[in-house]
C-alpha cells in the first residue's frame, strides 16, 4: 500500500512562541513538545560543521485507512484510554572502555567498496563525537518526560508509563547498565568507570601517535606539538576546551516520575550488537574490557581490512595472539565494572534497583532471571494490554527474530486479551472465549523491517559473520545449525493480523522515525495495526515518542503519536567556550547538535522520517462493541 493513499492532512491550531527552557512540570508552566518547537540540523550529507535551528512547530497530520474517513465530531465524544512514552535505542556508552574498539573509525575510507558489506560495519561505527555526553542525553530527555508526567500533550491524560524498547547499553557493558538505571530509576549517576579523566581517543594523551589523534575530534586545543584534528580542518568542528572534563563529572539523575518498563536490545544481548559469543569481534573485546590496554590503532605495516578480517573470521578455538600483535595499545586504568552482563543479570539488575518509581522489577520477576526470558506482559492502562518481545538473536546477527517459544507465549497472551480471534492467517475461521476483550499494544526492539535472523543465519542461511579473510566470502560457523524453529518480521505481522485487538506495534533499532499502516486483510476491517517505529538517542534527531490512545465514541480509536526534543538549540554553549562548568542540560543540548553533524557515511540519511512519520493521528477501527 503506499502511503499517499492514506495520508489525510488536519489543521491544529497555532500556538504561541516557546522556547524549551521555558518548559516544565508544574501546572503553571507550558509542557513543550515538537507540537510547539522542533529542533532542526544540517541537511544530509554534512558538508561542513553547523548549529542547531529551532524551527516552528509541526502540527498533527491524520493518518487513516482506505474507506475510513475521520468524523469532524470526534474531538468532542473522545475519551483517552491510555498515554505512554517511548524511549529506544539510547546506547549508554562508558567512553573509555576499550570492549568497544572505537579506534576502528579511523579506517573509515580505508575500507574498499567491493569488500563485503557487512565487513567491519559495527566496527568503523563504533565512535562518535559525542559519545560522552549520552548520560547526559538521557537525563536531559527524563527531565523532558516528567514535564509531561500530569498532562499528555493531546488528550490530557497523565502519563501511564514510560517503555524503553532496548538498546540501553551500547557496549553490553556492566558500568553501562548500572548508569541507564540510575537514569531511569534516580541516583547518582558516574559517567566514568573508574571515576577518572578522560583518557581514551579524544584526550590530549601524548602516547598517542598524532597520525591517530588527527582521526578523532578533541574538544580542547591541540597539545603543543601536535596537529589539529581532521574534524576540525575538514568539517570546521569547534573547540570546548574541558569539555571531557564535564562530561566525565558524576551528577544527580532525578529519575522517571511514572512507572517504567525495559525491553531488550541486540547492543544489550551480544557484542557490538552482532557478535556472537565465541566469536572473533567477542573473544577480542571481552579481552580488553576489565583490563589495562586501551587499543587505539593497528601497528605499522598492518592493513586495516587485515585486522578486520582476521578478527572476524577468527574461530572459537583460536588463539588470540596473533591478533593482539596486529594492534597498537596504550595503558588504561582497569575496572572490573566494565565486564559484559548476562541477559539473567539484566533482568536481576531491574530487580535489585532503587528506583523512585515503579513496579519492581520494571517487567522482570525472579522468574525471568530463573528461566532465562525476558518477554514479559503489562497491564499499560485499565483495559490496555503490554506485551513486550525480546527479539535479539544471541546467536548472531543485528537482525531480529522470534523463537517457538516465545512465538507459543505470544500468541497465548493474545487469546487471553481476546473474546474472539482468528484461527490461522487466513481468517478461515473465527474463534470465541471466555476472556474479557482487551487492546494490545506490542513493543519490541526490532521492528517488522529488520527481522530476518535465522538463528544466525541470514535469509538464504548464510552466516552473518564469518568471513573467509581470503576470498571475503561467508562460510559456515560450526556454533551455527539449522532447523531452528522461529519467525520474522512478515510472520510476526501475519500472527498480530489474526487478533483484531492489536492497535499498535512500537518498537526502535533502525535510529529512525516510521510509521508504516499493516491494513486489515480482506474481510476482516477490524484487523489493522500501526507500526511505529522511533529514532535513538545517540543519532540524530535523539528522539522520544508520546503515544496516546483514545476511543472517539463513534467506532474508531485514534492513536496520537507527538515528538519529544530533549533539548533547545538555544542551550548549546557557544564555540570556543569553556565547558568546565556548563550545566548537564548544556551539555545534552551539545550532544545533539554533534550528532546532527556526525560525518559517518552510513548517517548520511535523516531520520527524522517524514512528517507522516511524526507528529500523526493514526486511525482504526474499533476492534469490539461499546
Amino acid at each position: 500500500m503506499q502511503r499517499r493513499q492514506f495520508l489525510l492532512r488536519c489543521g491544529c491550531a497555532s500556538l504561541a512562541p516557546l522556547t524549551l527552557a521555558d518548559c516544565g512540570g508544574s501546572d503553571n508552566t507550558p509542557h513543550c513538545t515538537t507540537l510547539d518547537l522542533r529542533v532542526g540540523g544540517p541537511e544530509r550529507p554534512v558538508l561542513r560543521y553547523a548549529r542547531l535551528q529551532r524551527l516552528p512547530g509541526e502540527p498533527l497530520m491524520t493518518l487513516a485507512p482506505p474507506g475510513l474517513q475521520p468524523r469532524a465530531t470526534r474531538t468532542q465524544t473522545r475519551q483517552a484510554l491510555a498515554a505512554l512514552v517511548q524511549i529506544t535505542d539510547l546506547h549508554i556508552i562508558e567512553a573509555d572502555t576499550p570492549a568497544r574498539l572505537p579506534f576502528a573509525r579511523q579506517y573509515e575510507w580505508a575500507i574498499p567498496e567491493q569488500a563485503p558489506a557487512r565487513l567491519g560495519y559495527k566496527f568503523i561505527g563504533s565512535f562518535r563525537a559525542h559519545e560522552a555526553l549520552g548520560m547526559h542525553v538521557l537525563n536531559a530527555m527524563v527531565e523532558r518526560i516528567n514535564a509531561l508526567a500530569r498532562r499528555s500533550p493531546v488528550t490530557g491524560r497523565p502519563l501511564d508509563c514510560v517503555v524503553s524498547t532496548g538498546d540501553n547499553s551500547d557496549s553490553r557493558g556492566w558500568h553501562e547498565l548500572q548508569q541507564y538505571l540510575r537514569l531511569l530509576g534516580g541516583g547518582k549517576v558516574h559517567p566514568h568507570a573508574a571515576d577518572q579523566a578522560h583518557a581514551g581517543l579524544q584526550s590530549q594523551r601524548t602516547d598517542i601517535p598524532d597520525a591517530i589523534q588527527q582521526a578523532f575530534w578533541h574538544p580542547d586545543p591541540p597539545a603543543a606539538g601536535r596537529s589539529l584534528d581532521r574534524w576540525k580542518t575538514q568539517w570546521g568542528y569547534p573547540e570546548y576546551p574541558g569539555l571531557l572534563d564535564a562530561a566525565m563529572r558524576p551528577f544527580e539523575a532525578p529519575g522517571l516520575a511514572v512507572p517504567w518498563y525495559s525491553g531488550f536490545g541486540n547492543h544489550d544481548g551480544i557484542d557490538l550488537g552482532i557478535y556472537e559469543a565465541g566469536s572473533g569481534p567477542a573473544r577480542l573485546m571481552a579481552h580488553f574490557a576489565t583490563g589495562e590496554a586501551f587499543p587505539v590503532g593497528v601497528r605499522p605495516g598492518v592493513q586495516p581490512l587485515q585486522f578486520i578480517q582476521a578478527v572476524e573470521a577468527l574461530a572459537p578455538d583460536a588463539p588470540l595472539q596473533p591478533v593482539l600483535d596486529m594492534l597498537l595499545t596504550v595503558p588504561i586504568t582497569a575496572s572490573p565494572e566494565r565486564r559484559s552482563f548476562t541477559r539473567a543479570e539484566f533482568a536481576q539488575a531491574h530487580l535489585d534497583l532503587p528506583s523512585r518509581a515503579g513496579p519492581p522489577g520494571h517487567g522482570y520477576t525472579p522468574q525471568h532471571v530463573a528461566q532465562d526470558r525476558l518477554y514479559f506482559s503489562f497491564m499499560l492502562a485499565p483495559g490496555v494490554k503490554g506485551l513486550m518481545l525480546d527479539t535479539t538473536c544471541l546467536r548472531g546477527g543485528e537482525e531480529g527474530w522470534l523463537d517457538g517459544a516465545q512465538r507459543d507465549w505470544l500468541l497465548a497472551e493474545l487469546t487471553a486479551a481476546h473474546a474472539s480471534y482468528f484461527d490461522s492467517t487466513d481468517g478461515a475461521r473465527l474463534v470465541r472465549t471466555d476472556h474479557a476483550d482487551q487492546l494490545c499494544v506490542v513493543f519490541s526492539h526490532h521492528s517488522s523491517r529488520s527481522m530476518h535472523n535465522a538463528g544466525g543465519r541470514d535469509p538464504q542461511g548464510r552466516p552473518y559473520l564469518d568471513i573467509d579473510p581470503q576470498t571475503g566470502a561467508g562460510y559456515p560457523h560450526p556454533q551455527l545449525r539449522a532447523g531452528v524453529d522461529y519467525i520474522n518480521g512478515d510472520a510476526l505481522v501475519a500472527l498480530l493480523h489474526r487478533f483484531p485487538n492489536v492497535v499498535a506495534w512500537v518498537n526502535g533499532h533502525t535510529h529512525a522515525n516510521r510509521i508504516t499502516l499493516h491494513g486489515a486483510p480482506a474481510g476482516r476491517p477490524q484487523s489493522g495495526f500501526w507500526e511505529i517505529n522511533t529514532a535513538s538517542h545517540i543519532d540524530f534527531p535523539q528522539q522520544a515518542r508520546v503515544l496516546e490512545l483514545a476511543d472517539n465514541g463513534d467506532g474508531t480509536l485514534s492513536l496520537f503519536s507527538v515528538l519529544l526534543d530533549h533539548s533547545d538549540p538555544a542551550d548549546v554553549p557557544p564555540p570556543g567556550e569553556s565547558a568546565q562548568r556548563l550545566p548537564p542540560r548544556a551539555l545534552a543540548a551539545l550532544a545533539l547538535e554533534l550528532s546532527a553533524n556526525d560525518q559517518r557515511s552510513r548517517a548520511s540519511e535523516d531520520r527524522s522520517g517524514a512528517a507522516h512519520d511524526r507528529n500523526v493521528e493514526m486511525l482504526l477501527r474499533r476492534p469490539f462493541p461499546r
